[in-house]
């Protein structure tokens, strides 16, 4: 499931659960045909973007969305770390996390302890439900949505180094799937169980070590480190990598780059299509494919995305009216501010005050 839901001009989820038979929805230039499926609970998606035709089947949670509550707010597409020690490393366990596509040199290691979260790495979507794992290599774009749903993970990022692959982890080759789960890959329940067994149990360990912190711990985590990736290379599927491929992800992630430095900066007022393509030194017609290919959304529904979350960080932090928060976010005027963080949130910004 390469896109998540289609999203209106406006960057707000499409709520189509509510069509039992066949329906036209014009949005922009996309022409968007929606039928229920034989099997209850999942809908089959066919729209036209750019004169391409794309056909998805959606579960029902994906299609009929409202972001979750709570949340992080990332500041770049890009992400630098900053570790309280000198040990590159992080171990932290959170609860319906929601945070938008980006990436870093560090390796990801994510552990759905409890519940079940979508999780987007590069072009693959899943849903990860307990027991399940993901493996974010160097320079892998993903990105973590709760949606209606609540999840525990515990996630461990950590510098590639301290696996012994300084210039980045996997070395010379690339995971076929960054996921591990019941279902993926081609191994059987009991080699999956004994492998997600053995993760889990390296993970907790490092959990302990960072958490206590005692004598030699960085030592004892770095071996855990060593065991972790040496054991995901072992039992997950690989291939060998395209230099080509990695060459023109990078560039992309520079154009990439620019394009969000800029929305970052200019989010507060009227950013428009051509504004965005003009920054990433493209045609708009290429440019909203690229940035969709890119972040898993759209570019309305990307910068709605920012705004509300800066918007949140504000009705949590300050008592400032509802009027000045949504013009300070980019907001033209109180009602769409109510209306897109209702998408996004579920409940009004007057509620979230309320506590």
């Amino acid at each position: 499931m390469p896109l998540p839901a289609p999203f209106d001009n406006q960057g707000l989820p499409l709520c189509v659960c509510h069509f039992a038979s066949p329906s036209f929805l014009l949005c922009a230039d996309q022409l968007i045909r929606l039928y229920c499926t034989p099997e209850p609970g999942w809908f089959l998606a066919i729209f036209i973007e750019d004169m391409d035709i794309f056909c998805y089947i959606y579960p029902t949670e994906i299609v009929n969305r409202n972001t979750s509550q709570g949340g992080m707010r990332m500041k770049a597409f890009h992400e630098n770390r900053r570790y309280r020690t000198n040990l590159r490393f992080q171990s932290f366990l959170t609860r319906n996390i929601h945070f938008l596509a980006h990436w870093h040199q560090e390796v990801e290691l994510v552990y759905v302890k409890e519940g079940a979260v979508w999780m987007g790495v590069n072009r693959e979507v899943r849903r990860l439900v307990q027991g399940d794992f993901a493996f974010c290599a160097s320079g892998d774009i993903h990105f973590y949505d709760s949606k209606e749903e609540s999840s525990a993970l515990l996630i461990q990022i950590f510098h590639p180094g301290l696996a012994g692959l300084p210039g980045g982890w996997p070395q010379d080759v690339r995971l076929l799937s960054p996921f591990l789960t019941k279902t993926s890959g081609a191994r059987s329940a009991e080699e999956y169980g004994v492998l997600a067994n053995l993760m889990a149990g390296l993970m907790e360990r490092a959990h302990e070590e960072w958490q206590q912190a005692g004598p030699c711990y960085e030592r004892i985590i770095t071996g855990l480190l060593h065991e972790m990736c040496g054991y995901a290379e072992r039992h997950m599927e690989l291939e060998p990598a395209d230099e080509g491929n990695a060459k023109r992800r990078l560039a992309n992630m520079k154009v990439m780059q620019r394009v969000l430095d800029f929305l970052e900066e200019a989010y507060t007022g009227e950013i428009t299509m051509e504004q965005a393509a003009q920054a990433a030194q493209m045609s708009p017609f290429y440019f909203s494919r690229f940035f969709r290919g890119m972040t898993g959304m759209s570019f309305p529904a990307y910068l709605n995305s920012i705004r509300v979350s800066r918007a949140e960080e504000l009705i949590r932090s300050t008592n400032r009216t509802m009027l000045d928060i949504a013009l300070e976010c980019g907001f033209s005027n109180v009602r769409t501010f109510n209306r897109v963080f209702r998408q996004f949130h579920g409940s009004s910004p007057s509620r979230l005050r309320q506590g």
